[in-house]
């Protein structure tokens, strides 16, 4: 069994003695600077009167509750006017510069930190502790007083510096781009959540179905068992490494070294993975699922470390190695524009409200070919809407848009692909028709290893069913009356 050491930090015995010897005062609250009021603490607050709606309000009320998003591409020269076109095209250049060098630099220490600790806390996988981490980056001192940050975080920095010095020289940038790193984090945090969370099932499966294939290949045919042995894991894995008892898979003898041998596995498995174990929960804290993947690379290590002993490394059989987290990317970076910066970029006068963005857009964007051609267009509830927000990297633009939510269920088309074998057995009764070698077709009422019915439709069958012996009889009846068979005898053959 595989047991984690919860590491445990040490506490000032005397500060927190005499926090405990001091009296709490009570504090007090601070007051709203747009209305004054002890309530609430700004102006976000829809009961201040100072409120200003945000971007999603504003689509809401005119586009009702939950819009859809879609976004529409289009080159930068064709949607900004020439007016704006060099200047910006110089901005967003440095601006994507810079983007990428914080969060390239963000992502290695990030991934470090999760190597160097088996205990990772959920707000890792949070906007809060990227754009922390991305203070440190700039050269700054991280600000939020959120309790559940990493204690350790500015020294795992400093000794990340120590081995890199390169990083001791903060990214500098003339532009305003406090928005665009904003953006980044959550970006980050989510491409980080859904790596594990998606190739979490996938991982386990692999690895199990891996240390079986030298039981299988010396015993029986294992490209066949391998399909039903995939199928198996990929519905019942998250069951049996949570502690439960599927079902063994049809096809596969289950001979007890077997059975102790895949239970012996999952068992190691069982001991790393917190229960429970549905997806919903992985989405939640995925750093408690860590261990059983960091157990797997290393295993995978050891694999490979082996192979090149033996003379092995282009074997195809070894195990391909993964990433643990997300690895950062050299590529251009897209850069998101909200009204704020667009005004910072274009020299404009900034704008004081979420509501004054599409004055700001019409004058620097030329959006005619979406139906937009004066701003009162920006401003109308029309369907679908300019959501007053793009993305670009200087060569391409991404323009977001909002629509009504569609009303009513959408109609979803189920093919085969999209049910296991086991639901397919559990709540249908399968027929199935393929042709086959010697008869025109085949068809079968039910599956698996039961007994069932299948019913063979021959040639012979198949001509009677249609009426070609008929018609043949009908043809060659014709021909002897009216004596075409002579008449075809007496034709002198073509010579060859």
């Amino acid at each position: 069994m595989f047991k984690q050491k919860v590491q445990k930090w040490p506490r000032n015995v005397a500060d927190s003695a005499s926090s405990k010897a001091l009296p709490k005062t009570p504090s007090t609250p601070r007051p709203c600077p747009g209305c004054g009021s002890t309530e609430h603490r700004n102006t976000k607050a829809k009961s201040c009167t100072a409120h200003k709606q945000s971007t999603n309000e504003l689509l809401e009320a005119a586009l009702g509750k939950n819009p859809e998003f879609d976004t529409r591409k289009i080159t930068f020269d064709a949607v900004f006017r020439e007016k704006y076109r060099g200047q910006f095209l110089t901005k967003i250049e440095e601006l994507s510069s810079y983007l990428r060098l914080v969060v390239t630099r963000t992502q290695l220490f990030v991934n470090q930190y999760i190597i160097n600790h088996d205990v990772i806390p959920a707000i890792c996988f949070t906007q809060n502790l990227f754009y922390s981490i991305m203070q440190l980056v700039l050269g700054r001192s991280i600000t939020t007083k959120n309790d559940n940050m990493p204690v350790d975080l500015e020294k795992s920095w400093q000794a990340f510096a120590h081995i890199h010095p390169v990083v001791l020289n903060p990214p500098r940038t003339t532009l305003r781009a406090s928005d665009v790193l904003t953006d980044a984090c959550v970006l980050l945090a989510t491409s980080y959540s859904n790596y594990i969370v998606e190739n979490f099932e996938s991982r386990i499966c692999s690895f199990v179905q891996y240390r079986l294939t030298s039981w299988f290949q010396v015993r029986t045919n294992f490209y066949l068992v391998k399909r039903k042995l995939r199928i198996w894991l990929q519905n019942t894995v998250f069951e049996r490494i949570g502690g439960g008892t599927p079902e063994w898979p049809e096809g596969i003898e289950p001979t007890l070294p077997l059975v102790a041998l895949t239970d012996s596995l999952c068992d190691d498995l069982e001991a790393l993975v917190p229960k429970p174990v549905p997806q919903k929960t992985i989405s939640a804290s995925p750093g408690s699922y860590l261990p059983v993947l960091k157990y797997i690379l290393s295993y995978y290590e050891e694999e490979h470390q082996r192979a090149m002993t033996e003379n092995r490394s282009d074997d195809t059989s070894v195990p391909r190695l993964f990433s643990i987290s997300t690895k950062p990317s050299a590529q251009w970076r897209f850069v998101s524009i909200n009204g704020e910066l667009m005004a910072s970029l274009a020299s404009l006068r900034r704008p004081q409200q979420p509501s004054e963005y599409s004055t700001v857009f019409f004058q620097v964007l030329d959006l005619s070919r979406f139906g937009l051609n004066s701003l009162d267009d920006f401003t109308q509830n029309v369907n679908p809407r300019f959501a007053c927000r793009i993305l670009t990297d200087g060569f391409a633009v991404n323009l977001l848009f909002a629509r009504r939510a569609r009303e009513g269920t959408r109609d979803t088309e189920l093919e085969l692909e999209d049910f296991s074998l086991d639901e397919v057995n559990r709540y249908f009764e399968p027929w199935a028709v393929d042709p086959g070698h010697n008869q025109v077709f085949t068809a079968v009422d039910g599956s698996g290893s039961k007994s069932h019915q299948i019913r063979r439709v021959s040639n012979k069958e198949y001509y009677a069913m249609t009426g070609s012996e008929r018609r043949a009889k009908t043809l060659q009846k014709d021909k002897d009356t009216n004596k075409y068979d002579n008449m075809q005898n007496r034709i002198i053959p073509t010579p060859p």
